[in-house]
């Protein structure tokens, strides 16, 4: 589940760049770029949990409980670009106001969080990201979901 969640998180990342590329600025393309690369790394890395590990706690279980090196260096470098990217993505998304406040600011919140080092840690981004591709495909703006402010 991890895995194809990574792999729909790509797509809505790609297709929320493509509807904000023209507002986005250079904050924007920098978190854009860094989230696809720590996306695409750490979907690499829920493809080793989920096919390399257990051939490797079969074949080579003192490998497999070794959590050091350079695999634990990827696990940490991915998540950090990963965090990174979705952060400084869903700063200048919020700036763009083209989305729901509310729903970018839990992506922010979920990106921090995702680089600590937890079980699931991104999923607060993948279930924020859903919700905002959601509104993407159904064609709200951030104007249908907050009440216009009286003056």
């Amino acid at each position: 589940a991890q895995l194809l969640a990574m792999a729909l998180l790509l797509i809505g990342l790609v297709a929320m760049f493509v509807r904000q590329a023209d507002a986005f600025g250079a904050l924007g393309l920098a978190g854009f770029v860094f989230a696809l690369l720590g996306t695409t790394l750490a979907a690499g890395a829920a493809w080793s949990q989920v096919f390399v590990v257990p051939r490797l706690s079969d074949v080579a279980p003192s490998v497999a409980d070794q959590g050091a090196g350079s695999v634990l260096a990827g696990f940490v470098l991915s998540f950090l670009l990963f965090g990174v990217g979705w952060t400084l993505f869903g700063v200048a998304t919020l700036r763009t106001r083209l989305f729901p406040r509310w729903a970018v600011i839990v992506l922010i919140v979920g990106a921090l969080i995702s680089i600590v080092p937890l079980p699931s840690r991104a999923l607060i981004v993948e279930m924020a990201a859903g919700y905002l591709g959601f509104t993407l495909l159904m064609g709200r703006s951030a104007s249908d979901h907050q009440p216009s402010r009286v003056s």
